[in-house]
């Protein structure tokens, strides 16, 4: 759960082999394969999706998420949580180089997101619908530029391609970028 300051938030599922065993299924090579590109029993909300990209931009740090910035213009109380994830370093370094590799390289699913002074890294994905039913198009990942650094999400139900999405977060960026946001 991400916490964030709305009921009923729905809980991910990432599925292991423990959790299998426990349940007197084995884990199959297939499971593994499935698992190291987000498919298979995976179950997230774009929200935890964007949080974990937050977490992995911020070399660790839990971003806490929260609809209501300030109100009246006093700025909302939230707890400024410190609290980091167990990876090392090493396994950061590692996963942030892969996800700029998905815009950087030009075989990369999202390669139309790599912009002139921007640092755009991210993850592409598609998530199956149903029988007869497009799929729905998804793209997450964060932005570090000279002025401020973003995480980003973009979901398009029944979208098709990852690539719309990734359309679509180009023209945010863009946009942002025209705005002098970023």
């Amino acid at each position: 759960l991400t916490n964030i300051d709305l009921p009923y938030e729905a809980q991910g599922f990432i599925p292991n082999r423990q959790q299998k065993l426990f349940n007197k299924k084995k884990w199959y090579s297939g499971d593994t394969l499935n698992m190291s590109i987000g498919q298979g029993d995976v179950l997230v909300t774009p929200l935890q999706l964007v949080r974990m990209m937050a977490i992995i931009a911020n070399q660790g740090f839990v971003v806490q998420p929260h609809l209501i910035k300030s109100i009246s213009q006093k700025d909302a109380d939230y707890n400024k949580s410190k609290r980091r994830v167990a990876v090392s370093q090493k396994t950061f370094d590692l996963i942030k180089k892969g996800l700029r590799r998905t815009v950087q390289d030009l075989s990369g699913t999202a390669h139309v997101l790599d912009l002139p002074d921007l640092y755009v890294a991210g993850k592409t994905g598609t998530a199956q619908a149903g029988e007869a039913k497009e799929s729905h198009s998804w793209f997450v990942g964060y932005v570090d530029s000279k002025k401020k650094n973003i995480t980003i999400g973009v979901f398009l139900e029944h979208g098709g391609s990852s690539q719309n999405a990734c359309l679509v977060a180009r023209q945010i960026l863009m946009r942002m970028q025209e705005m002098q946001i970023l």
